[in-house]
């Protein structure tokens, strides 16, 4: 396990994932250094809770796609790696630079989280979701094109549950869903369920993603 996360920091080191999330990170400290004090929190949020948090989503493809394409597949499926382990590896290694840029990103603009843990667990937990629904569906396809066509629908559809945030849409049924779970732990909001009831939520759907991924890595190495 430890030998395949470092394989995929390396990976992301040298292909400038890093870089691209200090310019980014940078970029939006900079941004919301002209928001005003009234909307920093939300407009942080929002940023945080698109972007940083959800860069799993659209890395994962990369690196997934990437390894097929080299041929790293067939060997894998002979080397003596719990197919779990290679999963697992991708989901961490990203949610590092997720958290790390996160953050950043808080601390630098408005300062400590009002709940720090709860803020840290909507991170981390949305972070692990995203990343394994990028990686069931980059599982199954064979270019970059294509993971972005269908990322777009996917994404699109996982956002559809924070219509509830708009006046006349609201639904308890929303929470249900892995977008608005997530984003109640990182900004809570009066009425909104405790915070243990979101995040039993996000666990319910990260072990039907983790399962999902798992299954379809075994039937591609299967061939």
């Amino acid at each position: 396990m430890m030998t395949l996360l470092k394989q995929d920091i390396r990976f992301q080191w040298r292909h400038g994932f890093y870089l691209v999330y200090v310019i980014v990170t940078l970029f939006y400290l900079m941004v919301l250094g002209f928001v005003p004090d009234t909307w920093k929190l939300e407009t942080a949020t929002a940023i945080i809770f698109t972007d940083p948090t959800m860069l799993g989503f659209f890395f994962i493809g990369a690196m997934v796609l990437f390894e097929k394409d080299q041929g790293i597949f067939r060997p894998l499926s002979a080397a003596p790696v719990r197919r779990s382990f290679y999963v697992l590896s991708k989901v961490m290694s990203l949610l590092s630079l997720s958290l790390s840029s996160s953050l950043v990103i808080h601390i630098g603009s408005i300062g400590v989280p009002e709940h720090p843990a709860l803020f840290i667990l909507g991170v981390v937990l949305s972070s692990i979701f995203f990343t394994l629904a990028g990686f069931a569906l980059c599982i199954h396809l064979t270019s970059i094109n294509q993971y972005l066509m269908f990322g777009a629908i996917v994404i699109t559809s996982l956002y559809v549950p924070l219509l509830e945030l708009i006046p006349g849409f609201s639904h308890i049924i929303w929470y249900l869903f892995p977008a608005r779970a997530g984003l109640s732990l990182l900004y809570p909001l009066a009425g909104d369920p405790a915070w243990w009831g979101m995040a039993t939520v996000l666990f319910l759907w990260i072990w039907l993603f983790f399962f999902i991924a798992h299954l379809s890595l075994k039937r591609v190495l299967r061939g």
